[in-house]
């Protein structure tokens, strides 16, 4: 069965992720989501037996800026060392190869965001 991958910006709405549940309810897929919707800075509305990587916020008003989302059925890893809540980072083993799946929110007023995908690459290559 073949794989889909989304990527989505879901401004927060649970009506988004209600089209994202019935994507994944009906084929395997990785979404890849920035802002998606939280409440006191947890990640809601996806249902059992859907997996969420995202990092909770402490700012109880913001959430996580980057999510992953996936079936658990696929051999997916979180990389909790690095992510944060404005980039997560998994990898995907399929048959013999590992996949990294980045999910990564961009501030507009934030550069850091390069260093960070930098080193998470270079780390991902030399871990190989």
């Amino acid at each position: 069965m073949a794989t889909h991958i989304y990527q989505l910006n879901m401004h927060r709405s649970p009506l988004a992720s209600v089209n994202l549940v019935e994507n994944h309810s009906k084929e395997h897929c990785i979404s890849l989501v920035h802002e998606p919707p939280s409440r006191k800075g947890q990640i809601y509305s996806f249902p059992h037996p859907l997996e969420v990587l995202g990092e909770p916020h402490s700012n109880l008003v913001d959430g996580p800026r980057a999510a992953i989302i996936f079936n658990p059925s696929l051999n997916i890893w979180h990389m909790p060392q690095y992510s944060n809540r404005d980039c997560q980072v998994a990898l995907w083993q399929i048959h013999d190869q590992k996949i990294a799946l980045i999910s990564a929110y961009w501030p507009i007023n934030c550069n850091d965001l390069i260093n960070h995908l930098e080193t998470v690459v270079a780390s991902l290559s030399h871990d190989r």
